[in-house]
């Protein structure tokens, strides 16, 4: 029991897992008593260190009480080191805690297996002490060792090619020339198999005194190559599309591997190159370009510079610009077979400065694109990987699980159905099912069934291999601060936070927070996505989440985090729309970085977590408040489908408070929210909602400003006479209240109805009622606006360069503000002035910035139109040249 618990240290092993490793297939009926007993007598033994969890036992130990441990501890730290004579006497350290087999003399199967991990570690950490002592010129003492470790594993070629290499450097080419044929003899007479390219190589090398051989001349071979992934299933056809594009020795040869996550690319890709490594001598490189998160991608440059410190160039020979890192990596490319493994690449532009010169080397890529723009410029071998079909899904359990899979074979079927022939699915589930020998495949795939349990299937049973036991290591190294931090900002509902909101939730000032955070993301619990912003990885925050549902004063923290948003949301419409007071809020006192807009464009994929996470909390005041302050962003930069989720939520909380104001003010945003979208029949509905709530408290002003809204939708509805009359009733409603500026909103629209109408006198009236009361008051947005209609009623008079100038100055006003949504309509009316007067280039200059602003906004309306007009104008063009 013991040796199981030492497998696992710190893990939970189950009572299952102890009873296979001490009965394997034949345990008694008090096998589960009897493991309690022993359990019992060894706490008495060791002492608390053995703890029970869960259905198991778990033995904590700290890297300094298992040689195991400490080896990995050491070994960790020579991958560290910088120093190659440093890195050597690590390695030498952890070799010495080796003192034979792990855990001889125990027949156990599955302890026997676990074992092998430990001795398999012995050959390698000695390898990678072998290649460090020969760069430091240790050729004697190295050649000697080797000569007795070849007796102790004589099929490890490794070994072998470090012995020549040590030999001929020593001075002893013919003792280096009599090992290699002591190697082709032995694997001739144990495998019946040739040495490798690369032993021959090196046999060539030598018979040739190839100069590169000597320690002054040599560099060293990048194999950067991961082990291949065990019980590799399928891919047949892929595989040998790779293979063929090997064949392609004309071209640039690149391959192509795409498919979405966990469809097996990067598993793929690896075996591959295993298959194909002696063709590429010079070295392979493997590089994560973490394509699948954009905003930890590498860049091109980063790529570059890992592929140029592969190639031993290192300090001041490594160019500091893109267009040197390119020539350098082609230069010493050129000629030599390599092999790159590029994995997770998110562009082209990412990838092509990786392309080898020739068709020596060979680049194999993978991504969740389809990266369809490189074959513009390179011969791409593709293999797009689609998920497993049923039976390689049921072969690679089988493999895994063993020959029980048939005898549950519905269960079985039903399993590989829900992982849906995703093979880290089929993996994860096939794992707990190995470690689970008496576990019916059934119970499995119940559980399955119901997808809230289907993430928690990743850690069950997987000790310190399951995401949850490695987040607990993780976050039990933090000091008690960070330990705090991380649980308060678990709390967070969004994608990423500022260190501002971080600092507020925590209660520090920004020095320390930036020492906090910084402690947390070193620990690989958080990312800084930017500057000044961090996000988890999903699973990270949920497990920060659940951390937080041990906070002491949870209750004050998540007060704290709805009024640094509150507080943002009134700084916005303070800065912004300092008109709108129905909500009054205590704005921040913060001076965002970059200006206040583009903060909040930052922050605009936290809002509607943010909202609906106060709806859950019950804080229905503070969704509506926010919902109503936040849409002076919103109405600013025009993201009109963006706020949609936001104004529902607000809704939905306004119905809860039964607050007939909340309800005005939720229905009223929502409704201006769909009529922007493209749906005036929705804005109507909530229009109408809104003013029944508002004549029923009273609220002539806001009634007023309301009817206007809806005469904008009755407009976009072609329900002209209904428009009429409704615009009407609000201007007198809003003269009543001396609401000046409700009055000149409904003037303007009423002055555009008017236009549509062909009635351009009345049009040019209101709409120059409309623009004295903007400017009367100040408000630039407003005065946009209505330069704007102002130009439109030009444009439909032919007054082309009046309604330019008109035009222009609305223009200038929306960009010294920072509005968007109106100004692809300002663009269009640019546009179409600039065709009216004849000046072509012009015209679709601003009809395409119209084009592209719109497509950002999700403005349909003024997209369309500026598309219609660039196609109908090149038309024109084309049939007149």
């Amino acid at each position: 029991m013991l040796a199981c618990l030492l497998l696992s240290p710190n893990a939970i092993v189950s009572t299952d897992a102890v009873i296979e490793a001490i009965w394997e297939d034949k345990s008694p009926d008090t096998a589960v008593r009897q493991v309690r007993n022993t359990a019992s007598q060894l706490r008495r033994m060791i002492g608390s260190v053995l703890e029970t969890a869960g259905n198991g036992y778990r033995l904590r130990v700290e890297d300094d009480q298992l040689d195991a441990l400490q080896a990995d501890s050491i070994i960790a730290r020579a991958d560290a080191a910088t120093d190659r004579g440093e890195q050597a006497r690590l390695l030498r350290e952890a070799l010495g805690l080796w003192r034979g087999p792990a855990l001889e003399g125990i027949d156990s199967r599955s302890i026997r297996f676990g074992a092998i991990h430990w001795d398999n570690k012995y050959p390698a950490c000695l390898e990678r002490c072998v290649d460090a002592e020969l760069e430091l010129g240790r050729h004697a003492e190295v050649a000697a060792e080797l000569t007795t470790v070849i007796g102790r594993f004589p099929l490890r070629e490794r070994f072998r090619y470090q012995l020549m290499l040590a030999l001929y450097r020593n001075g002893q080419p013919d003792a280096a020339l009599a090992a290699y044929q002591d190697t082709r003899r032995t694997l001739d007479a144990e495998l019946g198999i040739e040495p490798s390219a690369r032993l021959n190589e090196l046999q060539q090398q030598i018979l040739r005194r190839d100069r590169k051989l000597d320690l002054s001349e040599q560099a060293p071979i990048p194999l950067q190559l991961p082990p291949p992934v065990g019980y590799f299933t399928g891919r047949r056809a892929e595989l040998a599309q790779l293979h063929d594009g090997l064949g392609q020795v004309d071209e640039s040869q690149i391959a192509l591997i795409a498919g979405q996550g966990g469809i097996g690319k990067t598993a793929l890709a690896v075996y591959f190159a295993h298959q194909v490594k002696d063709r590429f001598p010079d070295g392979q490189i493997f590089l994560d370009l973490r394509g699948h998160d954009p905003m930890g991608a590498l860049t091109a440059s980063d790529a570059l510079l890992h592929v140029l410190r592969s190639l031993s160039v290192t300090g001041s020979a490594l160019p500091s610009d893109l267009d040197g890192q390119i020539n350098l990596y082609r230069s010493l490319a050129a000629g030599r077979r390599l092999l790159i493994i590029a994995d997770n690449a998110s562009s082209v532009e990412q990838i092509l400065p990786l392309v080898p010169p020739d068709g020596s080397s060979f680049l194999v890529l993978t991504s969740r694109h389809r990266l369809s723009p490189l074959t513009l410029k390179h011969a791409v071998q593709r293999a797009t990987l689609e998920v497993l079909d049923r039976d390689e899904s049921l072969d690679l359990l089988r493999r895994v699980v063993g020959p029980r899979l048939d005898s549950e074979l519905d269960a079985a079927h039903e399993l590989v159905t829900h992982c849906g022939g995703l093979p880290l699915a089929v993996r994860l589930i096939a794992a707990r099912l190995s470690s689970r020998k008496r576990l019916p495949l059934a119970t499995i795939a119940d559980q399955l069934r119901r997808q809230d349990t289907r993430i928690d299937m990743v850690s069950q049973d997987s000790g310190s291999y399951g995401l949850r036991s490695v987040f607990d290591a993780s976050y039990q190294a933090l000091s008690e601060p960070a330990a705090l931090a991380f649980r308060l900002l678990g709390l967070h509902p969004g994608p990423a936070f500022c260190t501002h909101l971080a600092a507020c939730l925590i209660e520090t000032g920004q020095a320390q927070i930036d020492e906090i955070l910084d402690e947390i993301a070193e620990a690989h619990l958080l990312v800084e996505v930017s500057d000044g912003r961090y996000a988890f990885h999903d699973l990270v925050r949920i497990y920060a989440a659940e951390r937080a549902k041990s906070l002491s004063d949870l209750d004050n923290a998540l007060h704290r985090l709805r009024q640094w948003y509150l507080g943002l949301a009134a700084l916005a419409n303070q800065k912004l729309t300092p008109q709108r007071k129905r909500v009054q809020a205590m704005a921040l006192q913060f001076d965002p970085p970059g200006g206040l807009l583009a903060f909040l464009d930052t922050e605009q994929l936290n809002f509607v977590p943010f909202i609906q996470h106060a709806e859950a909390q019950g804080d229905l005041t503070a969704a509506w408040h926010f919902g109503y302050l936040i849409n002076s962003y919103f109405l600013f930069r025009g993201h009109a489908a963006e706020s949609v989720p936001v104004h529902q939520a607000a809704l939905r909380a306004a119905h809860e408070t039964s607050d007939l104001v909340a309800i005005s003010v939720a229905s009223k945003n929502l409704g201006v929210a769909y009529r922007r979208t493209g749906n005036p029949q929705a804005a109507v509905g909530h229009f109408t909602a809104a003013l029944e709530a508002e004549q029923a408290i009273g609220d002539q002003r806001a009634a007023g400003f309301t009817l206007s809204q809806l005469g904008i939708a009755y407009t976009d509805l072609e329900r002209y006479v209904e428009a009429m009359a409704t615009y009407r009733t609000a201007i007198a409603i809003l003269s009543q209240a001396d609401d000046r500026r409700g009055l000149g909103v409904a003037y303007n629209n009423l002055g555009e109805l008017h236009n549509i109408l062909g009635d351009h006198d009345a049009a040019e009236q209101c709409l120059q009622q409309s623009l004295s009361i903007a400017r009367e008051l100040g408000d630039q947005r407003d005065e946009a606006i209505t330069l704007t209609a102002l130009g439109t009623l030009h444009i439909r008079r032919s007054e082309y360069d009046l309604a330019i100038t008109t035009l222009h100055t609305a223009l200038d006003l929306q960009r010294a503000i920072g509005e968007n949504f109106t100004r692809a309509e300002t663009l269009c009316g640019l546009g179409t002035a600039y065709l009216g007067r004849g000046d072509t280039d012009a015209g679709l200059r601003q009809l395409r910035e119209a084009a592209s602003l719109a497509r950002q906004t999700g403005d349909q309306r003024w997209l369309a139109y500026a598309q219609q007009k660039i196609d109908a104008t090149n038309t024109r063009t084309e049939e007149r040249s």
